[in-house]
């Protein structure tokens, strides 16, 4: 359902909705700076692998029909857009039970489309971990776990999650993508708030005294490499593998006087040591981008991925306010404490 690339940092994903952060200046790990974006993504998808996993594992804790070996009817059931009936081909037997085709493909379709398609290149493998789940499963069962009341609560929370969160997809798959006059009118109308800020890319070095940032400095000024230096001698250890390479810095972004220090540096050039709240610094400008007007083409995907994500927030928010409306709801927040 996503359209176009998202270009900046979103949460709450669970709904596919967007609230967008203004930058928050950074006074002590600096070097995370450059990385974030693909720490926030590597993030998201530790926590929806873990969503999947969870969901396989509740779904294989729910209580079995011990004579015909089915699975709950709740977890059995199809999507609705599933017109194809799926295959009843056995794959495998564990203790008796017959596993088909289609459960193992039910089970690949929970799976994050990059994660199936990996799957899918390595069959036999998927089916030896699916057989490993189906023996917790039964040991699961034959230690009679299902008719616990923690794991009662865990499927019923999960059936409740399920419900609403196809709801809400049931809800947003209508919306269209803007059209292509739509994103340009709405460029024309915010111009403003797709200008390019300024940015300088930076490589660093860090050291805990001024004392050994003049030793490093008169290195560099004697012909040592940069990156050589920042390898033997900085005190962060993520920029100091990469050589003190730290990325883009916009300003608002970092600690003022690092910040006035390499906006006013030219392009190779090195500055002298400066104190910031991490330690003493001695940064080289390798990059210069001044502010520019947004050029329609550049920014396009990213407009439109912003009409559709309010889109999606204006038709969810609307559903809230129809419920509410229609229906009667009495809060007690003072009996929470």
């Amino acid at each position: 359902m996503r359209h176009g690339t998202p270009c900046r940092a979103r949460v709450h994903a669970r709904f596919g909705l967007s609230i967008y952060r203004p930058p928050v200046r950074r006074l002590m790990d600096i070097s995370s700076a450059p990385r974030r974006r693909n720490a926030a993504m590597n993030v998201i998808r530790r926590l929806m692998g873990s969503v999947f996993l969870c969901m396989a594992l509740i779904a294989a804790a729910a209580p079995m029909d011990a004579e015909a070996g089915a699975i709950p009817e709740m977890l059995r059931r199809k999507p609705d857009t599933q017109k194809k009936t799926p295959s009843r081909t056995v794959v495998a037997e564990v203790n008796g039970r017959k596993i088909t085709l289609a459960m193992v493909a039910d089970q690949m379709g929970a799976l994050p489309p990059e994660v199936g398609v990996t799957a899918l290149e390595d069959g036999k493998r998927f089916l030896e971990r699916f057989v490993q789940t189906e023996l917790l499963f039964q040991e699961a069962l034959r230690r009679k776990l299902d008719f616990s009341t923690r794991v009662q609560a865990k499927i019923r929370l999960a059936r409740r999650q399920i419900l609403i969160r196809v709801l809400i997809e049931n809800i947003l798959k209508g919306i269209k993508p803007a059209r292509e006059e739509e994103v340009r009118e709405y460029f024309r109308a915010n111009r403003k708030r797709f200008r390019r800020k300024a940015f300088v890319r930076l490589s660093h070095l860090v050291v805990r005294s001024e004392a050994e940032a003049i030793k490093a400095l008169r290195e560099i000024r004697g012909g040592a490499s940069f990156g050589e230096v920042a390898r033997r001698r900085s005190i962060f250890e993520s920029s100091r593998k990469r050589g003190g390479a730290l990325g883009i810095v916009r300003r608002g972004e970092f600690d003022r006087n690092l910040e006035k220090a390499a906006f006013a540096l030219p392009v190779g050039e090195v500055s002298g040591p400066i104190k910031t709240p991490v330690g003493w610094q001695i940064v080289r400008v390798t990059e210069r981008r001044e502010d520019a007007d947004a050029v329609f083409d550049d920014v396009k995907e990213e407009v439109k991925e912003m009409i559709f994500e309010t889109r999606r927030r204006h038709a969810y928010e609307s559903l809230l306010r129809k419920l509410r409306r229609e229906g009667k709801t009495v809060l007690y927040p003072g009996r929470l404490r």
